[in-house]
């Protein structure tokens, strides 16, 4: 057992947690792969839209600030003008708006 924080964590625990991060990081980067693939970009566009990505964000620990810049950085390099990222009121959640 690894006391972290106060908490006390196996590492069982720990390296589950670790493998769920590479999993949703490894699911971020798919998506942002699929934005060049005439077959999967609607599909991309839509995980970054939604709840999809900022579960996976939360999980991989990326803060507002890191998601944002994600995604402009994606709506730069993809061509995709037409989606913009604005915050909401919300810090812990992300919109996606079409113009």
């Amino acid at each position: 057992m690894l006391r972290i924080d106060g908490e006390i964590m196996s590492e069982k625990y720990k390296k589950g947690k670790k493998h769920l991060r590479s999993l949703v990081e490894a699911i971020i980067l798919q998506a942002i792969e699929d934005l060049w693939s005439d077959a999967h970009r609607k599909e991309s566009i839509k995980f970054f839209m939604g709840e999809a990505f900022k579960n996976c964000a939360r999980i991989a620990n990326m803060n507002l600030f890191q998601q944002l810049r994600l995604i402009r950085m994606i709506r730069r390099a993809s061509g995709t003008s037409g989606i913009v990222p604005t915050a909401d009121l919300n810090p812990t959640r992300i919109q996606l708006l079409r113009l």
